[in-house]
C-alpha cells in the first residue's frame, strides 16, 4: 500500500479509490482477479523497482497482452516511474542483476550487466515505436549506457532508435494529440527531460559496436545522436511535439 493515500489523499483531487497489486512470481500474471482489477481500473500507474522482473513476470502473459491493448487503444492512463516508466518503451533494458553504469558500457557494449536489451517488447505503441525510456538520468549518470542502448540498436536493428529520459524530478505527460508536457518543482535535483535521436546523415551507424571494445560512434557531421532538452515546471509551459520530434515554441 506504498502509493495508496498518496494518490487517495495528497493529489488534490477527487479519487474513488486506489489498489494496489504487488507481484512476487509470473502466475499472478495469470490471475483473473487481477485481470479483472486492471480492466476496470481508469489509471494504472506501474511503480519503480526492477524492470527486469517486470519483464520476466509480465511478458507473454495475459496480463502482458492487457498491458499492451491499453497502451495501444489510449482508452486508460498509463505511467509509472523509475522501472515503472522504463517498462513503457517499445525497446528495453532488462538486467536479470545489477544494472549496467555507463562507463561498463562504453568500454563494452557486451558487458555481462548489458545482457538484457529487448528490442520487440510487449508493449508497442505506434508512436513510440523504437523508443527507449531511461530514468535518475543526471543523478546516476546514464548518459553513455543509453549512448550504448541507441548504438546497439543501429547495429544489430539496422534502428534509428529515439529515447525519452528523466531525471528524478521530472514528469513528461503525454496528451491524446501526442504532445509531451514536461512538469518538475524540486529543487534538490535538475528537472530535465530529455528526447534523443540517432542523426539522420548518410553514415550514421557506429564504427565499432562489438564485445570486449570500446564503443566507437563519430559519423562525418559530428552528432552521433541528438539531444533536446526541456526544464519542467509547474505550470507545464514547457512541451514537445512527438509527432514531428521537435520542441513546441510558445
Amino acid at each position: 500500500n506504498g502509493y495508496n493515500s498518496y494518490f487517495f489523499s495528497e493529489l488534490g483531487v477527487s479519487v474513488n479509490s486506489v489498489e494496489t497489486l504487488v507481484f512476487y512470481n509470473k502466475n499472478a500474471s495469470y490471475e483473473p482477479s487481477v485481470l479483472e482489477k486492471i480492466k476496470n481500473a481508469e489509471v494504472i500507474f506501474i511503480a519503480g523497482g526492477d524492470q527486469g522482473l517486470y519483464y520476466q513476470y509480465w511478458n507473454a502473459t495475459p496480463l502482458g497482452d492487457l498491458l499492451a491493448q491499453i497502451a495501444r487503444n489510449k482508452d486508460k492512463v498509463l505511467g509509472g516511474t523509475s522501472a515503472g516508466m522504463m517498462v513503457l518503451g517499445s525497446m528495453l533494458y532488462a538486467p536479470t542483476g545489477t544494472g549496467v553504469i555507463s562507463d561498463e558500457a562504453l568500454f563494452n557494449p557486451y558487458h555481462f550487466h548489458m545482457s538484457e536489451l529487448v528490442f520487440n517488447h510487449f508493449i508497442q505503441i505506434p508512436l513510440l515505436h523504437n523508443m527507449f525510456f531511461d530514468t535518475h538520468f543526471d543523478d546516476r549518470n546514464r548518459t553513455g549506457r543509453l549512448m550504448v542502448f541507441l548504438a546497439r540498436a543501429a547495429a544489430e536493428k539496422n534502428t534509428r532508435a529515439r529515447a525519452i529520459a528523466c531525471n528524478e524530478s521530472t514528469v513528461v505527460c503525454i496528451d491524446e494529440k501526442n504532445i509531451a508536457t514536461v512538469f518538475g518543482d524540486t529543487p534538490a535535483y535538475p528537472d530535465y527531460a530529455y528526447f534523443l535521436e540517432v542523426n539522420c546523415e548518410d553514415d550514421w551507424k557506429p564504427q565499432t559496436v562489438e564485445a570486449g571494445k570500446p564503443v566507437s560512434w563519430s559519423p562525418a557531421g559530428g552528432n552521433a545522436v541528438i539531444s533536446q532538452r526541456l526544464k519542467g515546471n509547474r505550470t507545464g509551459t514547457n512541451r514537445f511535439d512527438l509527432n514531428t520530434w521537435k520542441i513546441l515554441v510558445s
